[in-house]
């Protein structure tokens, strides 16, 4: 069965201190599905929380990331920082990406930002991770 996920609207975003860089602290999402004529599809609005933000170099269905400068856990916490160079600063994206789908939107990152950082709570024993703080200067 082929899905395939539409975005139906955004939420208020996470905003940053000195940057506009941001990501939806949630989405709604909605799935629509290519069924047998026999079936009745039913759909639900699912509410999905930000999981993770990553940065990309260009094509973003190729997920080439840049890898985090430093990435430091305690206590169900992780904190992961990048730098950005003046030079890349123009070709990189800003990739939010929500829990329970492998949908993700990206926007370039603002020319003006020199570090992002992003810290993680670990949620259901470790089996799942949201965003609690995400900020870029």
């Amino acid at each position: 069965m082929k899905k395939t996920i539409l975005l139906l609207a955004l939420s208020m975003f996470v905003t940053t201190s000195h940057s506009s860089a941001s990501c939806p602290p949630s989405i709604d999402v909605s799935i629509a599905v290519d069924r047998p004529s026999s079936f009745t599809a039913h759909n639900t609005k699912n509410r999905l929380n930000l999981s993770d933000v990553d940065f990309l170099v260009g094509d973003p269905s190729l997920s080439n990331k840049i890898e985090p400068g430093q990435r430091v856990s305690k206590n169900g916490i992780t904190e992961i920082r990048w730098g950005f160079d003046r030079e890349s600063r123009s070709s990189i994206l800003l990739a939010c990406r929500y829990n329970g789908t492998r949908v993700f939107l990206t926007q370039p990152l603002p020319e003006n930002t020199s570090w992002c950082r992003v810290r993680q709570q670990e949620l259901e024993g470790g089996t799942r991770v949201e965003v609690i703080d995400f900020s870029c200067r």
